[in-house]
């Protein structure tokens, strides 16, 4: 189990571009199931407004699955 109480000072996989695009596949396919399993779109929506015409910024998107369901 990783040490959480001290912060990683490791690159971030996704963003070193120099690993082969299966990697990535990968990894944003298990994003995709994680998001599924821990209620996806239905953990956020019930946060947000009942608005039509809602800008949401999505920092660290991942794969885009959650801003692409919004």
């Amino acid at each position: 189990m990783p040490d959480f109480s001290v912060r990683a000072q490791l690159t971030e996989f996704m963003d070193d571009h120099s690993r082969p695009e299966a990697e990535f596949e990968h990894a944003y396919r298990e994003l995709a199931i994680i998001n599924r399993r821990l209620g996806g779109i239905r953990a956020i929506r019930r946060f947000l407004p009942p608005t039509r015409n809602l800008t949401v910024l999505d920092v660290a998107a991942g794969g885009c699955d959650i801003g692409d369901a919004l």
